[in-house]
C-alpha cells in the first residue's frame, strides 16, 4: 500500500449528513420563509430558547401548499394567522417546545410541548403534551396529554388524556379520559363518567 493510500485512509471523515441537518435548522421567522419560498417541504425550526413570530406573511409566498413546518427543542414560537393555512399544510410541534397561538393555526403537538391557544385555533395533540385552550379554541387530546380548558373551547379526550375545564367549555370524553369541571361545563361521551366536579 502506498503512503498516499495510507494518508486518505488515516484522515478522519466529514459527515456530510450531520453537516446538511446542521445547515437545514431554521432558527428565525426570515429563514422558515426563504426556505418555504424555495419550495422546501420539510421545515425544521429550533429557536433554542429564543422566541420567534410566525403570520401570514411567513407562510404568503411558499412555493407549494404542501409542507411540513416542525418546531423542536426548547424552541419558543408565537404564531398568528388570520386565514387558515391549505388543509395539506402542516405545523408540528414537539420536545420541549413552547408555542402561543392565535387566529386560526391548526398545530400538532407531541410529548412534552407546551401550547396556549387561543380564538379559532385547533390543536391535535398526543403523547405528554399540556394545552391549555381559550375562547373558542378546539382540542382532540389523546395519549397521556394535560388540557387546561376556559370560555367556549371544545375539546374531544381519549385515551388517558386529563382535562380541568370551567367557563362554557365542551367536553366529549372516551375511554379512559377523565376531567374536572366546574358547574356549567357540558360534558358528553361514552366515558362522562370520570368527571368530577368542582365548587
Amino acid at each position: 500500500m502506498s503512503t498516499s493510500q495510507t494518508k486518505a485512509k488515516a484522515r478522519p471523515r466529514r459527515s456530510p449528513t450531520r453537516q446538511q441537518r446542521t445547515a437545514q435548522v431554521s432558527k428565525n421567522s426570515d429563514s422558515v420563509r426563504e426556505r418555504l419560498r424555495t419550495g422546501t417541504t420539510s421545515v425544521v425550526v429550533d429557536t433554542a430558547g429564543s422566541e420567534i413570530d410566525l403570520d401570514d406573511r411567513t407562510f404568503a409566498k411558499a412555493r407549494t401548499d404542501e409542507w411540513t413546518i416542525r418546531i423542536i427543542g426548547t424552541s419558543l414560537v408565537r404564531i398568528h394567522l388570520d386565514t387558515p393555512l391549505p388543509e395539506t399544510a402542516q405545523i408540528v410541534a414537539t420536545d420541549a417546545a413552547r408555542l402561543q397561538i392565535t387566529g386560526h393555526v391548526r398545530l400538532y403537538a407531541y410529548t412534552n410541548t407546551i401550547v396556549d391557544a387561543f380564538d379559532h385555533c385547533g390543536v391535535i395533540a398526543r403523547n405528554h403534551a399540556t394545552i391549555n385552550a381559550c375562547d373558542n379554541a378546539q382540542v382532540n387530546a389523546t395519549d397521556s396529554t394535560f388540557v387546561n380548558a376556559y370560555d367556549n373551547a371544545v375539546v374531544y379526550a381519549e385515551g388517558d388524556a386529563v382535562v380541568h375545564a370551567g367557563g362554557n367549555t365542551h367536553l366529549v370524553l372516551s375511554e379512559n379520559a377523565r376531567a374536572t369541571t366546574q358547574r356549567g361545563v357540558t360534558v358528553h361521551g361514552p366515558s362522562r363518567k370520570n368527571v368530577s366536579v368542582r365548587r
